[in-house]
C-alpha cells in the first residue's frame, strides 16, 4: 500500500480565514494547510433579498412538484442538452429532456419503474438512466431532444439498500482520444451499489449481436463485456460502500474509493470479466476519523490539451464535504488540506467537479451557498497543482442540485457592468486593490473567470453564470517581505510535536492555540539560509562525483572498444568461410533437387495422358447409351406409371367418400347426445346453486371456485351482489377464497370485463398482504393482474375506459405490492370511491 506523506512536519503552517457574504473571496498565502470559518448564515432563516452580485440566472424553465425528496442525481449535462427528474401532480415523478438554447423538451414515458440516477457521457451524447430495479437504458439523444435507445440491460441480481446513502449510481468513463486514428472510441459506464460494482462495456455488447434489449446474464456470458466485482467487507461496520468510481480516460483502469478503507486501483480482465486489484492508496486519517464521499482527477480534457499521462492529481473530498484534500498521484503526497468549519447544524457539502479541472465547486444546498475552490494546475511535468484561494456564492433561493455546462446563452457584457471585486461594494476588495496598485499587480490580481452552471431551484431550472476571481498566490519573498511589516492574522504556525503523531494524522493537521509561540521571521529565513547552504554542498558534491564517473566510463569504454575491434575481425572472418561452405552446399542440393522435379514432371505427363485417352473413351459410350437406349426406355416408364396412378387414385376417392359420410354421421350423433347431457347437468347445477345463493352466498362462491368452471363462477358472480358481502373491514370470505376470485378473474378478464371490474375493486381492498396463508401468493397474482390490465389499457380506444383502467391499475400496485414513495401514495379508499362513482356512470 503507497503511503501518503502529508504534510507531517512540526513547522507546517497553518492558514484560517472566515468567509462571508461581506467577504466572498479569500486568496491563500499557502494553501497547504487552510481551516475556512464559515459564518452563521442567520440569513438562511430570515430569507435573502439578492443573489450575490458575482452571478447572473437566466430562467430556463418553470416546474411544478418537491424535488427536494428525488433521492439519487436530479441534473445531467451534455452541451446544450439536460436530462433531468421532476415530480408532476398528475403523474408523478418523470424523467425529462430539454435544449436551454432552442427550449425543445421530451418526456420519457412508460418506464415500468422510477430512475434514481442519470448521467450524460463526456464524449458522446449517451444518456444513462438506472431504474429502482437496476435497469440500465442507454439513449443517444440528438440535438433536437429526441432519444433513441441504443441500448438496454435488465434482469439484474436484487440488492437491498441500507439507507439513503446506498442508493445506485452511475460513472461514464471520461474516453479521450488518442492519437492513433484508427482507435475506436470506448463507451463504458460504471454500476455501483454497496459493496457491488459493475462495469459496462456499450461498444463490445452492442456489437454482439444480441440485441438492442440483453438480459443480465447474456451480457456477462460476453467477453469483456459486462466486468463485475464485489468487496467482502470484514470491518465490523457493515455500512462500509462503494462512494465514488472512476475510469481511466484510457479505459484501461478504475480507481475505486470506498467510506471506508483505502482507495483501490484495478485492471480490466477480459477472459473472466472481473477485475485485478493493481495497487491501492489511503488517505491518512480517512479511515479513521471520517468518510470518503467523493474521488475526483485533474485531467485536462480540453481539445488542445498536451500530451501528458493522466491521473496525475486528484482531490479526496470526506465528512459529508467538509474537508477536501489535494494529492499527487506518484508517490501519493499530500500537497493540501482545506477543511470547514461551521457552528450550523448541515447536512453535506456536494461536489461538482469543473470540466477545466482547476475548480472544485461544493454545493451547500441548507446555507443556500457554493463554494468554489480554485487550484492552480499547471500541467507541466514538473510542477504540482495547489490551492489557491476560494469564493462564495450565495442566493436568496435553494437549489438542490447543480451541474456544469459547456455552452451558455449569456452575452459578452462589458467586465464594468457585473465587476464583483472592482465595484468598491467589499472593504478588503478596495484594500487588496490599493496594495495591488502600489506593487503593481493590479491587473493579475484581478484577472476573472467564468464558470456556467445549470441548477434546479424549488419552482424553476435556471441557467447561472458565476464569475469568479482567479487568485495569484505570492512568491515566498513577497510574504516574508510583508511579514516583516505587520503578521498575517490569517497565518498560523504549529511548533509543537503531537503527542501522539499516529492519532492525529487526518486529513488536516490540527490548529495550533492561539496562545502558541510564533516563529519569528528571522528564524524562518535563518532555516531557509541552512538549507540553501547546505543544497550547495551537496550539488558541488554530486558535481565532483559524477565527473569522477564519466571519466572512469570513458576508460573503461576504450578499453572495450579495443577488445570487442579484435572480436569483431575474428567473428567476420569465420562468417566468410561458413557462408563459402554453405553456398556450395546449397548449389549441390539444388541441382539434385531440380533433377528429382525433372524425374516427377515426366512421369505426371504420361499418367494425365492415360487419364485424358479414358476419359475420351468414357465419354463416347455415355452419350451413345443417354442418346438411344434410355429415351425409348422412359417413354415406356411413364406409360405404365401413368396407367397405374389412375386406378389407385379412383380406388382411394371411393375409399374415402364412404369413410368420410360415416364418420360425419357418428359424431354428429355423440355431439348431440353430449350436449343434450351437459346441458341438462349445467341447468341441474344452476338451479342448485340458485338455491344455495339464496341462503348462503358465501358458501356458493366458494363451491363455485371449487369447481374451476369458469362459465358457473360468472353466473354466480352475476347471482350475487358483492357489496352485500364484501363490506370494507368486515368481509364474510376469507383471504384465500379472496386470492382465488383475484386469480380466476385475472384469467378470463376478456369476458364480462364490467361484472368483473366491479368484483375486483371491491376484492383488492379486502385482501390483507401479510395474511400468512397468502403472503407469498399475493405477489404473482398482483403481477399477472397488473399485466393483463396494461394489456387491456394498450387494446382499448375509450379514453374513459382508459382512465378506469388506468386507476385499478394504480389501485393494485399500491395495495397488493410494496408501497410506492410518499410523493406517489394515494389513498385506496379515495381510489375505490372513485372506481364505484366511474363504474356508475
Amino acid at each position: 500500500m503507497a503511503e501518503s506523506h502529508g504534510l507531517q512536519s512540526p513547522d507546517v503552517v497553518m492558514e484560517k480565514y472566515a468567509i462571508s457574504r461581506e467577504k466572498s473571496s479569500i486568496g491563500f498565502e499557502l494553501g497547504s494547510n487552510v481551516t475556512v470559518q464559515l459564518s452563521a448564515p442567520s440569513d438562511v432563516d430570515n430569507g435573502r433579498e439578492r443573489d450575490s452580485s458575482n452571478v447572473h440566472t437566466k430562467l430556463i424553465m418553470d416546474h411544478k412538484g418537491d424535488i427536494q425528496y428525488l433521492r439519487g442525481r436530479i441534473l445531467a449535462t451534455n452541451g446544450p442538452i439536460v436530462g433531468f427528474r421532476s415530480m408532476h401532480e398528475s403523474v408523478g415523478e418523470s424523467l425529462n429532456l430539454i435544449n436551454f438554447q432552442t427550449k425543445q423538451r421530451h418526456r420519457f414515458k412508460d418506464f415500468p419503474f422510477r430512475t434514481i440516477d442519470i448521467a450524460f457521457a463526456h464524449h458522446h451524447k449517451f444518456l444513462a438512466v438506472l431504474n429502482a430495479d437496476l435497469s440500465l437504458f442507454i439513449f443517444e439523444v440528438s440535438d433536437s431532444c429526441e432519444p433513441v435507445k441504443y441500448l438496454s440491460i435488465t434482469n439484474w441480481p436484487v440488492y437491498h439498500s441500507n439507507g439513503n446513502d446506498d442508493q445506485p449510481r452511475l460513472s461514464w468513463c471520461p474516453y479521450v482520444q488518442v492519437d492513433d486514428e484508427e482507435d475506436e472510441p470506448s463507451y463504458m459506464v460504471a454500476v455501483y451499489v454497496g459493496p457491488q460494482l459493475y462495469i459496462v462495456n456499450i461498444g463490445v455488447l452492442k456489437d454482439a449481436d444480441l440485441g438492442n434489449d440483453i438480459d443480465f446474464e447474456d451480457a456477462r456470458k460476453e467477453e469483456g463485456g459486462l466486468y463485475s466485482h464485489r468487496f467482502n467487507d470484514h470491518s465490523e461496520s457493515k455500512s462500509s460502500r462503494i462512494s465514488a468510481v472512476c475510469i481511466a480516460p484510457d479505459s484501461t483502469a478504475v480507481a475505486i474509493a470506498r467510506t471506508e478503507g483505502p482507495v483501490q486501483f484495478f485492471t480490466f480482465n477480459e477472459e473472466k470479466n472481473t477485475l485485478n486489484e493493481a495497487h491501492c492508496f489511503e488517505p491518512r486519517g480517512f479511515a479513521k476519523s471520517g468518510l470518503i464521499d467523493d474521488l475526483i482527477f485533474l485531467d485536462d480534457f480540453s481539445p488542445d490539451r498536451k500530451s501528458l499521462q493522466f491521473w496525475r492529481s486528484c482531490v479526496v473530498v470526506s465528512d459529508n464535504g467538509h474537508k477536501v484534500a489535494l494529492y499527487e498521484c506518484q508517490g501519493w503526497r499530500c500537497l493540501g488540506r482545506i477543511r470547514f468549519e461551521t457552528t450550523r447544524a448541515i447536512n453535506k457539502f456536494i461536489s461538482i467537479p469543473d470540466p477545466s479541472s482547476n475548480f472544485v465547486h461544493l454545493l451547500d444546498v441548507d446555507g443556500m451557498n457554493v463554494y468554489t475552490i480554485e487550484i492552480i494546475n499547471p500541467f507541466l511535468l514538473d510542477e504540482q497543482p495547489h490551492f489557491v484561494g476560494i469564493t462564495q456564492t450565495s442566493f436568496c433561493h435553494p437549489i438542490f442540485s447543480l451541474a456544469p455546462i459547456s455552452s451558455n446563452t449569456f452575452e459578452n457584457a462589458d467586465d464594468s457592468g457585473d465587476d464583483l471585486f472592482n465595484n468598491g461594494s467589499n472593504d478588503e476588495d478596495a484594500d487588496d486593490e490599493s496594495i495591488d496598485s502600489e506593487s503593481g499587480e493590479s491587473k493579475v490580481k484581478h484577472a476573472k473567470s467564468r464558470r456556467y452552471f445549470v441548477a434546479m431551484g424549488k419552482r424553476s431550472m435556471v441557467e447561472l453564470q458565476l464569475t469568479l476571481k482567479q487568485h495569484i498566490p505570492s512568491p515566498i519573498g513577497t510574504i516574508a517581505e510583508s511579514s516583516e511589516k505587520e503578521p498575517s492574522p490569517s497565518v498560523y504556525v504549529d511548533t509543537e510535536e503531537p503527542s501522539n503523531s499516529h492519532a492525529t494524522q487526518g486529513l488536516l493537521m490540527p490548529a495550533v492555540e492561539t496562545n502558541a509561540p510564533l516563529l519569528s521571521v528571522e528564524t524562518i529565513n535563518r532555516k531557509l539560509d541552512d538549507v540553501i547552504a547546505a543544497i550547495g554542498r551537496i550539488e558541488m558534491e554530486r558535481k565532483e562525483n559524477n565527473d569522477r564517473m564519466v571519466q572512469q566510463i570513458i576508460t573503461a569504454l576504450d578499453e572495450n572498444i579495443r577488445l570487442r575491434e579484435g572480436y569483431m575481425l575474428n567473428r567476420i572472418e569465420q562468417l566468410c568461410e561458413s557462408g563459402r561452405l554453405d553456398t556450395l552446399a546449397a548449389l549441390r542440393s539444388g541441382i539434385m533437387s531440380l533433377n528429382e522435379q525433372i524425374d516427377a514432371a515426366v512421369r505426371t505427363n504420361s499418367l494425365e495422358t492415360a487419364e485424358y485417352i479414358s476419359q475420351r473413351v468414357g465419354s463416347s459410350a455415355r452419350n451413345a447409351l443417354t442418346e438411344c437406349i434410355l429415351p425409348s426406355f422412359e417413354r415406356s416408364c411413364e406409360v405404365l406409371f401413368e396407367r397405374l396412378n389412375e386406378h389407385f387414385r379412383h380406388g382411394i376417392n371411393e375409399y374415402l367418400a364412404s369413410t368420410n359420410q360415416l364418420i360425419q354421421g357418428t359424431v354428429m350423433t355423440t355431439m348431440q347426445m353430449a350436449s343434450q347431457t351437459q346441458q341438462q347437468k349445467n341447468d341441474a347445477e344452476r338451479i342448485a346453486f340458485m338455491h344455495l345463493i339464496e341462503t348462503n352466498p358465501e358458501g356458493a362462491l366458494e363451491a363455485a371456485l371449487n369447481k374451476a368452471n369458469e362459465s358457473l363462477l360468472e353466473f354466480v358472480c352475476s347471482k350475487i351482489n358483492p357489496e352485500k358481502i364484501l363490506i370494507p373491514g368486515n368481509t364474510k370470505l376469507s383471504q384465500g377464497c379472496l386470492l382465488a376470485l383475484l386469480s380466476q378473474f385475472t384469467a378470463s378478464l376478456n369476458r364480462d370485463r364490467d361484472l368483473k371490474f366491479k368484483w375486483i375493486e371491491l376484492v383488492i381492498p379486502e385482501i390483507d398482504i401479510n395474511h400468512p396463508e397468502i403472503t407469498h401468493l399475493v405477489a404473482p397474482v398482483a403481477q399477472k393482474l397488473l399485466m393483463t390490465l396494461q394489456e387491456v389499457i394498450d387494446n382499448s380506444t375509450d379514453e374513459s375506459v382508459r382512465r378506469y383502467i388506468r386507476l385499478l391499475f394504480q389501485m393494485t400496485r399500491s395495495s397488493l405490492l410494496q408501497p410506492p414513495t410518499p410523493s406517489q401514495r394515494t389513498s385506496t379508499s379515495a381510489l375505490t370511491k372513485f372506481l364505484s362513482e366511474h363504474s356508475q356512470q
